[in-house]
């Protein structure tokens, strides 16, 4: 083919416009993680047409359904309700991961009489160690699992949580299942290092290597509700 010089070729060039950064294409596509955008997708559920691949667990009076008033993104969210007992959501990963895995999720309108726990859990053949989190609404008080009962130390005393529908509180657990340790956890616009706390572990015959989940349990009187949206499971966390 022939033509002519290319007599501009060597003029500079100015920019037209600033390259978009990977938050405002995620915004400007729609999608629901805007919140932390460390790690890599694994998998994620914003609760819109159906319930996908969640293994539902109802203990006492609770229950669940879809809502349409008080959702963070799209148009409904799950309501979970404890008036007695306590409700669970897992989702179940045949994967053996190798990275810092961390688990999202978004909660409104805590009722002051129930707990919410979100966590993650590695069978590696012979124990389970447990990554979990819980928030007493009763308190505030924020626990951690660990040590070899598996059992729930308490962390920080949060400040307080509005419960109103027009205010979502994001959470993130991030854990390091290789060194069986924690690394760092995110409420709202807070961050905490657990880099000094052990994972939880207990001996158990299991047959998944990985699993999630997230509860709502009465702690006292009444129970009560909680609205969540937007769940994100990652791996690669730094």
């Amino acid at each position: 083919m022939r033509g002519q010089p290319d007599f501009g070729g060597g003029a500079a060039v100015t920019g037209g416009a600033s390259q978009v950064s990977f938050a405002e294409l995620a915004a400007r596509l729609g999608s629901i993680n805007i919140y932390d955008m460390r790690g890599r997708v694994l998998w994620l559920d914003d609760f819109e047409p159906t319930m996908s691949a969640w293994v539902v667990g109802l203990a006492g009076t609770a229950s669940w359904k879809y809502d349409n008033n008080y959702y963070r993104s799209g148009n409904q969210c799950l309501k979970l309700s404890a008036p007695t007992g306590d409700i669970s959501f897992t989702k179940f990963y045949p994967e053996q991961f190798t990275k810092r895995l961390g688990v999202e999720i978004a909660f409104s309108k805590p009722d002051a009489d129930t707990a919410f726990r979100l966590g993650m859990a590695k069978y590696d053949g012979t124990d389970i160690y447990y990554a979990e989190l819980k928030i007493d609404f009763s308190d505030n008080k924020v626990y951690l699992t660990s040590g070899v009962a598996n059992a729930f130390v308490e962390r920080f005393t949060h400040a307080g949580f509005l419960s109103q529908a027009t205010c979502y509180y994001p959470v993130k657990l991030v854990a390091d299942f290789a060194t069986k340790k924690f690394v760092r956890l995110l409420i709202g616009g807070d961050e905490w290092d657990l880099s000094d706390l052990s994972l939880g572990t207990e001996g158990f015959p299991a047959t998944v290597r990985y699993n999630v989940q997230f509860q709502l349990e009465q702690v006292a009187g009444a129970g009560g509700d909680l609205y969540v949206d937007d769940y994100i499971f990652t791996h690669g966390e730094p």
